[in-house]
């Protein structure tokens, strides 16, 4: 049976290597974002050749996938920085995993709750992640649990909650990238070689 007897505590000060996983695997375009960019860039050129009447569609992909970009690694950046300046996340906190439940105290705060009252966790490789809504969630980083420790919770945590399954919209968002990029470029290929065979389109 798993258990967590005794219970596990540790002090940590979570830092940038350990928000930047969940943040990334929880949003389909930034766990997507290099596929996307490399898709979707070049087709900024193919909006420069002369002919091409779909020129316009092809800077929007392009727009989109510096966009990708510019999000990870400066948005990402500078939302994570803002996070680890609020009184949540300054300063070193005590966690408590618990067969009752998980506490959290910092400097400023405290927080303790039963299991009942998260709805669903994940592992992101490098940390769990327990959600109290859709959105929200506390990071367990593997970091501060010895690996027996982390195999344990892990273990228990499957027990208490259901697991995270990626959204559908996730799973349809590198073939429909696929799917535009190709029609873009079917579409814009047409366009030059109608165009500089003299065909009015």
């Amino acid at each position: 049976m798993n258990t967590l007897d005794p219970e596990i505590t540790y002090n940590a000060q979570l830092q940038e290597e350990d928000l930047q996983p969940p943040l990334i695997e929880f949003s389909g375009l930034l766990k997507f974002w290099r596929p996307i960019a490399w898709m979707t860039i070049p087709s900024t050129f193919l909006a420069l050749v002369p002919g091409n009447f779909f020129s316009t569609p092809c800077l929007l992909l392009g727009g989109f996938g510096a966009m990708c970009v510019i999000w990870r690694h400066l948005t990402l950046k500078k939302h994570i920085q803002k996070l680890l300046n609020t009184p949540m996340y300054s300063g070193e906190q005590m966690y408590s995993l618990s067969e009752s439940g998980f506490k959290l105290r910092g400097s400023h705060f405290s927080f303790e709750s039963d299991w009942s009252q998260f709805v669903k966790w994940a592992d992101v490789g490098s940390a769990i992640c327990l959600f109290t809504s859709q959105h929200q969630f506390y990071v367990i980083p593997q970091r501060c649990l010895s690996e027996s420790q982390y195999a344990t919770f892990r273990n228990f945590i499957a027990t208490k909650l259901e697991k995270r399954e990626k959204p559908s919209y996730e799973k349809l968002m590198l073939p429909g990238v696929v799917i535009v990029v190709l029609m873009e470029l079917g579409l814009s290929l047409f366009s030059i070689v109608m165009t500089k065979f003299g065909t009015d389109l």
